[in-house]
């Protein structure tokens, strides 16, 4: 699992006008192996009654956003193109793609069809 840090301001912010004038950390973000560790903790969270406020196939990586009650949110991602470490192709796609540039915040997805295919 990868553990970033990310400070972005994007579309979703528009509905906190308050909370955008401050800095803060917009969310925290954990990257799984595979995609099936990534539904696998979705299968787990939702009978719980968490889920997703967002889910995204952004090209480079699929990745469901959470909110917690303080309006903070995580992200749990896979890579589409497997580890950053081992292979840039994510990298190079979200630079480079022009379906990245005309959809920098991905596609919606269902995380319930997803998970039954």
């Amino acid at each position: 699992m990868n553990d970033l840090i990310c400070r972005m301001k994007g579309v979703l912010l528009k509905e906190f006008d308050e909370r955008s004038r401050h800095t803060r950390l917009q969310h925290v973000a954990f990257a799984y192996r595979t995609l099936d560790e990534l539904l696998g903790t979705y299968a787990r969270l939702k009978p719980l009654g968490i889920v997703p406020v967002l889910a995204v196939d952004e090209g480079a990586q699929t990745a469901f956003y959470y909110e917690d009650p303080d309006r903070n949110f995580i992200e749990l991602n896979v890579s589409n193109f497997g580890e950053f470490e081992e292979n840039w192709t994510s990298i190079e796609q979200m630079q480079t793609s022009p379906d990245f540039a005309n959809r920098p915040f991905g596609v919606d997805i269902d995380p319930d069809k997803v998970t039954a295919a």
